[in-house]
């Protein structure tokens, strides 16, 4: 498949195929800085938090369900801010998961939804990425 652009946003387009082929709700959201006119420079969007993820919405059984979308081999590592979000979303009972591919995306999902509640907490804590950026510095967690 060719593709010209970034490649997080081919990984966006076919996450959000899957998201419909399984009846998932889900919102692109953007949390990057956006340009002010008026003060001629650029701030954070104030909408969204920061480390918030891509891809928000709910599974077709309501339960909250977010992806935070990476270029194919950078699922590794997140900001720690998005590591934070993602584990306080997991740890409410939500499915959420830094994804790069949705062959991992349909795994993971379908055995989550498998798992009682405890066990799927702790099936998607097992899968959160194991580095941080910090200061531009990857930490391991």
């Amino acid at each position: 498949m060719s593709f010209k652009g970034k490649p997080e946003k081919l990984v966006e387009k076919q996450v959000l195929a899957w998201c419909f082929k399984n009846n998932i709700d889900v919102n692109v959201f953007d949390s990057k800085a956006v340009f002010s006119y008026s003060k001629n420079s650029y701030s954070k969007n104030n909408g969204i938090p920061e480390g918030c993820a891509d891809i928000l919405g709910c599974d077709f059984d309501g339960k909250f369900f977010a992806i935070e979308l990476k270029a194919p081999g950078k699922e590794k590592v997140c900001r720690l801010s998005q590591y934070n979000f993602i584990k306080r979303k997991i740890k409410s009972g939500g499915f959420c998961l830094v994804c790069s591919d949705c062959e991992t995306l349909n795994d993971v999902f379908f055995k989550w939804k498998d798992l009682n509640k405890d066990d799927g907490i702790q099936y998607l804590m097992s899968l959160l990425p194991k580095k941080v950026l910090i200061n531009k510095k990857t930490i391991n967690i």
